[in-house]
């Protein structure tokens, strides 16, 4: 970062013309060309907030460098190469260099973009009358003269990065300002630091622009651009959220691909498109890391810096169509076994790496829970007043236990009271029956904290001898989730049980709970689409976001329509899910008991303190 008294001094060495404007007024006058809705209109920068803030970071010469990093087609180009370098060349008139990958690349972008906006914005008078670039042609050195007199202005060297991190001929030629365009293909970060050099010779007067998409390319271990990221002040446009007044940066977990919508990660509501556009156009910067010393980095992904209004509607066409479908393809590639598609969605619309959380990315329910989380009336070990029925549920695997507790009021809506987890000491190594037996009542220990649950039940799947024993001392209700119950059905447990539960009597003399878990995820899904307060609502405990253990659990199925079933997302875990199957299966079931009426249960004296009652 620059301080004002070095700023100053910097500004003293490379003065600029008593007239000239500063980057921000200069870029008013670009005229944008294309072929585009605004072909032939002056750029406008407070037409676009994401424009606005970076040509004001940029203009205010707070660092040297920015690393602009945006979703392709969205005008890096424009405000990270074209309106810099004309500042630079024709305001300050200071030599400046631009900087791509290779000779080919040169070609393309000069006449593709920026010789046709030297033309729309009246600048030709700046180029030569003879040479290549009076031609159209690509100009390896370009003099900039005055139109009037055909002194030379100023220098632009045009080069090629340099291949393995060496140095190019282009290190004979020091600049002020230096563009490097299209850095996603530069071999190494490296490679990038070494062109910055060629500002060095000036000090702190010196300094640049390295624009990029993040794009996948095999064979490399990680992309350069990613490599400087730890060393930007990594800025994000902080949106100004119209419901809840907090300042968020929407994600990829945040976009609702179904409504093809943003959420707020603060409170979790879905954005219209006129909330999404209010809360970008009072978006300010925020750093991830300010202390950063070389970079100022505008990390736009999903902020779009591209979104103008059509000149003749005066109407914003929205991008979010267009990347939910974007979304839904990459994704149908992915699980056709094809992750490349993906993984190039991933880079260039959101900016970021594929990891092993991409398949976690949600298609449906994870954020509107965190949403509901927001909302909820309880906060996380705290039995609502209304309840009825306290009940809890576990699942247990060969080191793990996982418990959840179920809060019903008489109304039938529901809330998580609490949730836990135990293991084994060594989770790598092959658990002894003993160290097994001491998980399950550690377990059962972690449950006891609701000594008044009116009843606890336990998957017993997976070591059943063990989890059969235990359970029964313990007086826990030994259950399936199993739409093929086995076991002679029990005729007299089966008398008041609903239709997606089962009593089977088994050759050991137990008794099983058997239920439809699909039937009973589908209630689940229903009553977390309900209004919370409204009766039959499911809810969280505030404070939940989208990332947290329990969603993560609780949103690990996803509804298969073509077979009817909730299938497992890969790599997600659903142990609290079970859970809270057999904890909701209990409460119904303690529910749907005739000749009870379930009143609010009493705080007892004698009993265990639990969040913020006694119960």
């Amino acid at each position: 970062m620059i301080d004002a008294a070095t700023a100053d001094a910097a500004a003293s060495v490379l003065a600029p013309p008593p007239a000239a404007r500063n980057l921000y007024e200069f870029a008013c006058d670009i005229v944008l060309s294309g072929g585009g809705p605004l072909d032939g209109t002056k750029l406008n920068p407070r037409a676009e907030r994401a424009i606005d803030l970076w040509l004001q970071t940029v203009s205010s010469r707070r660092y040297q460098w920015h690393l602009l990093i945006a979703p392709s087609q969205r005008g890096k180009t424009l405000c990270g190469v074209i309106v810099p370098t004309l500042h630079a060349l024709i305001e300050r008139r200071v030599n400046a260099g631009w900087v791509m990958p290779s000779l080919d690349k040169l070609t393309q972008k000069w006449t593709g973009d920026i010789q046709p906006t030297i033309e729309a914005g009246g600048f030709y008078k700046y180029l030569p009358k003879k040479g290549p670039a009076s031609k159209g042609g690509r100009p390896a050195v370009l003099r900039i003269n005055e139109p009037d007199t055909g002194r030379r202005m100023s220098n632009l060297y045009a080069r090629a990065l340099g291949k393995g991190g060496s140095e190019t001929a282009t290190a004979s030629n020091p600049c002020v300002w230096l563009t490097v365009d299209e850095a996603d293909d530069a071999e190494n970060a490296g490679q990038l630091k070494l062109t910055m050099k060629r500002t060095a010779s000036f000090g702190a007067a010196g300094g640049g622009v390295i624009t990029s998409t993040i794009n996948e390319r095999r064979g490399r271990d990680l992309h350069p651009v990613l490599e400087l990221l730890p060393e930007t002040t990594n800025t994000r446009m902080a949106h100004l959220c119209p419901h809840c007044g907090q300042r968020v940066v929407p994600e990829l977990e945040h976009f609702n691909v179904e409504r093809e919508s943003m959420a707020c990660p603060g409170c979790g509501v879905l954005w219209s498109e006129s909330d999404r556009h209010c809360a970008r156009n009072a978006a300010e910067y925020r750093d991830a890391n300010p202390g950063a010393e070389v970079f100022g980095v505008l990390h736009v992904a999903v902020d779009y810096f591209w979104e103008y209004p059509d000149p003749a509607t005066g109407r914003v066409q929205s991008v979010m169509h267009q990347l939910a479908q974007e979304h839904k393809s990459a994704w149908a590639a992915k699980e056709r076994g094809d992750p490349s598609q993906w993984n190039t969605y991933l880079r260039k619309q959101w900016c970021r790496p594929e990891s092993a959380d991409d398949s976690e990315v949600p298609t449906t329910v994870d954020l509107e829970q965190a949403a509901r989380s927001s909302r909820s009336p309880h906060v996380r070990g705290e039995i609502p007043k209304s309840s009825a029925v306290v009940t809890i549920g576990a699942d247990t695997g060969k080191r793990d236990g996982w418990h959840l507790t179920l809060s019903v009021s008489p109304d039938l809506s529901w809330h998580i009271v609490d949730w836990g987890h135990r293991t084994t000491p060594d989770h790598k190594a092959e658990p002894t029956p003993a160290e097994q037996l001491a998980m399950l009542n550690a377990l059962r220990e972690r449950m006891g904290r609701v000594s008044r649950a009116n009843a606890i039940g336990v998957d017993v799947g997976y070591n059943t001898d063990m989890v059969v024993k235990w359970a029964r001392s313990h007086g826990i209700k030994l259950m399936r989730g199993d739409q093929r119950p086995t076991g002679k059905k029990d005729e007299n447990d089966n008398k008041h049980l609903p239709s997606w539960a089962e009593a089977r009597r088994q050759d050991d003399g137990t008794t099983w709970i058997f239920v439809d878990g699909h039937a009973i995820k589908t209630e689940i899904a229903k009553a977390l689409a309900r209004e919370p307060g409204s009766p039959g609502a499911g809810h969280l405990p505030q404070g939940q976001t989208a990332g947290d253990w329990l969603i993560r659990h609780l949103t690990a199925e996803v509804f298969v329509s073509k077979y009817g079933k909730w299938e497992l997302r890969p790599s997600r875990d659903n142990h609290l899910l079970d859970c809270l199957v057999y904890a909701w299966a209990l409460a119904m079931i303690e529910m749907l008991r005739p000749k009870q009426s379930y009143a609010p249960l009493q705080p007892r004296e004698d009993h265990e303190e639990f969040g913020s009652a006694v119960w």
